[in-house]
């Protein structure tokens, strides 16, 4: 009993760390999957000047896009001017009909996110709303206008935005996007042009992020901390085992690459 309750503690830190939400195929597309887990690196330039372009295709209702969100949230705050965060999502369109993994509520939720970054640029601006809805993910697309006020936005703009078919438009454009990367998972990240299966801390995206400079590196890159050592004690009916990893992610990230 107390090794089967070990190894699925195990098993749900994994999914937790590396789960992804899988989307059915795009229609007319024959793609394979994509997500936490990937196929291969997609090469590219590793930085755009003194920035660096992080790629992120998300459903808005997804707990594992919405835990990659929160863990580059951070990185952001202290390295924004020197990235190129660029945010898309992950639906399908028929007939005039968007669809998402979950649902109508989700549809909504990703044009209330993209008529926020529309007219709010600002780095700081657009990810504070999402922040602040990421909060109560479960709910969206309720709620939306606290954070709206919460980030001095003005909820008329944003409500025309979301209602009307400037929306439309900003998902229609959006989810083009995400199925020419093939991104099927949420959430599929690329980071310098390469896809990235790393974790979702702080840490982990800042050590991929910083490692994508070609130039002088932002300050908070000399601060990062170092791989943790992790100890696991796996429990038998008959014997205790202890079993040491050492898990280096950013190791991980390479060779799943």
């Amino acid at each position: 009993m107390k090794n089967k309750l070990v190894v699925s503690l195990g098993l749900v830190a994994l999914m937790v760390t590396f789960g992804a939400c899988e989307k059915l195929k795009p229609i007319g597309s024959r793609g394979s999957r994509s997500g936490a887990a990937t196929t291969g690196a997609v090469k590219g330039a590793a930085a755009t000047g003194d920035k660096v372009t992080v790629e992120m295709y998300v459903m808005s209702k997804c707990p594992y896009g919405v835990q990659a969100e929160q863990g580059i949230q951070p990185v952001l705050d202290e390295i924004g001017a020197n990235v190129d965060f660029q945010l898309h999502f992950i639906a399908t369109e028929e007939g005039g009909k968007f669809n998402s993994l979950h649902n109508e509520p989700e549809v909504k939720g990703n044009i209330q996110q993209l008529c926020a970054r529309k007219h709010y640029p600002e780095l700081a601006k657009w990810t504070g709303f999402l922040a602040c809805q990421n909060e109560n993910w479960q709910k969206i697309p309720e709620g939306w206008e606290p954070c709206a006020k919460k980030m001095n936005m003005d909820e008329g703009k944003l409500k025309t935005c979301m209602d009307g078919e400037e929306g439309k438009g900003l998902l229609r454009e959006s989810l083009k996007k995400a199925q020419a990367a093939n991104a099927q998972g949420s959430p599929t990240i690329k980071i310098g042009g390469e896809e990235y299966s790393g974790g979702r801390s702080k840490s982990d995206f800042m050590r991929a992020i910083c490692a994508k400079y070609t130039g002088a590196k932002p300050a908070p890159c000399a601060n990062i901390p170092e791989d943790v050592e992790v100890v696991a004690t796996v429990l038998t009916d008959k014997s205790t085992v202890q079993l040491f990893l050492s898990l280096h992610w950013s190791s991980l990230a390479r060779r799943a690459a």
